[in-house]
């Protein structure tokens, strides 16, 4: 079973550990992909709630500030705890790659986000999941070691 590196920005992270029994310290605000020289820096950098409405474009957006491109289909996902919940909901796998200096946008309706924004998404994820969030949510980057 993987462990996971939680980055959620508001709670603290968690230890964790991978096979060779490595241990990895997240910082609340980011998320360093292990076993990279710390080259390779994830972190959400907004949260949009456009007109407080699921039908106006909502996402996610990702930054990678490291030198290196991330694969995220090796292991990344997003998260959410809605409002006070104390369980999270099912980890959502993200895909596609983030380039180094670049962003990776998650929205919950690609048609949307489109109509809204005038671009396409990274990846839609849907509805009701991480990227759907009215903003009052933590949403938690994992990646797994």
């Amino acid at each position: 079973v993987p462990s996971y590196c939680i980055g959620d920005g508001w709670d603290d992270c968690v230890n964790a550990s991978d096979e060779d029994g490595s241990t990895y310290t997240c910082d609340p605000y980011a998320l360093t992909a292990p076993n990279n020289d710390d080259t390779a820096l994830l972190m959400i950098t907004e949260l949009t709630d456009p007109q407080n409405s699921s039908d106006a474009g909502r996402y996610v957006e990702i930054y990678n500030s490291g030198s290196e491109d991330i694969d995220l289909s090796a292991g990344y996902a997003l998260q959410r705890w809605t409002n006070d919940a104390t369980d999270p909901q099912s980890a959502v796998s993200l895909t596609g790659t983030i380039a180094a200096g670049g962003f990776y946008v998650v929205c919950n309706d690609a048609d949307e986000f489109l109509a809204t924004y005038g671009m396409d998404a990274s990846q839609d994820i849907g509805t009701g999941g991480p990227a759907d969030s009215n903003g009052d949510d933590n949403i938690a980057l994992l990646c797994a070691f």
